[in-house]
């Protein structure tokens, strides 16, 4: 089965500043040209950048959701941190069947 894995998250800066909209967007492209160079299936990187708002998605096949989280998770976070991105210690991924089903969040901390 197909599921959509996305990881939806607020950027700020170590120091905790917001980033400008402008250094968003290009490290927005780095983690899609990451998942293009990797073959993800279907990446999908956006967000509202003045808010420092972002998505990252990709769409796995997997035998439950479970298994579709630990692939899409695997995938976004070598993404991010291949484009010099680092992650929280919590972050929260939402998957869901390709088919848009009710969604199953997982939270990794």
């Amino acid at each position: 089965m197909r599921y959509v894995v996305r990881l939806e998250s607020r950027v700020i800066r170590p120091s905790g500043g917001a980033l400008p909209p402008e250094a968003l967007e290009l490290h927005l492209d780095d983690i899609a040209e990451a998942l293009s160079r990797a073959g993800a299936l279907d990446p999908d990187v956006g967000g509202v950048l003045t808010r420092g708002e972002t998505h990252v998605g990709v769409v796995v096949d997997a035998d439950s959701q479970a298994e579709a989280f630990e692939r899409g998770a695997s995938q976004i976070a070598e993404a991010i941190q291949s484009s010099g991105g680092h992650l929280p210690e919590r972050i929260r991924f939402v998957v869901e069947p390709d088919d848009e089903l009710e969604p199953l969040a997982f939270a990794v901390s």
